[in-house]
């Protein structure tokens, strides 16, 4: 973290000078509202881009419930931070209360941009190491459209590394396929298995396409890999990618042989 804290101060600010937040309210919080009013403050730091006034760090959801009860105004906490401050604040608020992957996902790119390595921002957040990777596979290769969808919590982080194992055309076709009438889409695990089933019998039926080598074609073959490892992510690309890399070990193996 930055040596000097972030500048804050409390103030009740409009509504409308805050971002509007991907999230709804729950029902608990409205409740909540209504019979007590707001007991936390949210956080909130200026916008530097064009737009509303200001950011929000944490507390998207009392934001969503009081434009859902039609507030004007809401207690915040303002700080003045730097986009590492931000992100750092980000993941700390996150280990109190209901996570939102995606956010943190976000939160680590920044740190990761900032010159940051994984060990460190592991160590500077409480977050594991394990939990720090996934959050990176998450941001990096999840389709925009299913990373959307996991911040507004449209899927849990289970089914979010499910999705994973599909290719990014196949979780964007997917995510379609789950978003209802109100344009809100739902993606359940069970969707997602389905969908691997029929990615991987595809995959299959495929497969006698592909050259069986002898010989001299050890190099054709990896090539092939190479191409349908493509289709793949995660660990399946990697068994392929490094059954490519055997197979053109073997291609150079036999050139020396031949050459000695």
């Amino acid at each position: 973290m930055s040596d000097k804290n972030p500048v804050v101060h409390i103030a009740n600010i409009p509504l409308a000078d805050i971002e509007a937040p991907e999230v709804e309210s729950y029902d608990d919080l409205v409740r909540s509202f209504t019979k007590i009013g707001q007991r936390v403050s949210i956080i909130v730091t200026p916008n530097d881009a064009e737009g509303v006034a200001y950011k929000i760090i944490n507390g998207k959801r009392r934001v969503a419930t009081a434009n859902a009860l039609g507030w004007e105004t809401i207690r915040a906490e303002v700080r003045y931070e730097n986009s590492l401050d931000r992100a750092l604040t980000t993941l700390a608020s996150n280990l109190v209360q209901k996570r939102n992957a995606a956010t943190e996902a976000e939160a680590v790119e920044v740190l990761l941009a900032e010159g940051k390595t994984e060990t460190e921002i592991a160590e500077e957040t409480g977050f594991g190491l394990r939990i720090i990777r996934e959050l990176i596979e998450l941001k990096t290769a999840l389709h925009p459209t299913a990373f959307a969808t996991l911040r507004k919590g449209g899927m849990t982080v289970a089914t979010a590394k499910r999705l994973l194992r599909l290719p990014t055309e196949g979780q964007a076709a997917l995510v379609k396929a789950a978003t209802g009438e109100e344009g809100v889409a739902q993606v359940r695990g069970k969707d997602v298995e389905a969908s691997l089933r029929h990615y991987k019998n595809d995959m299959l039926s495929q497969m006698p396409q592909v050259v069986v080598p002898t010989g001299g074609q050890y190099g054709m073959l990896a090539a092939q890999l190479e191409q349908v490892s493509l289709k793949f992510s995660g660990k399946q690309r990697k068994l392929l990618v490094d059954a490519s890399a055997i197979l053109r070990g073997s291609v150079n193996a036999k050139q020396a042989e031949a050459a000695g």
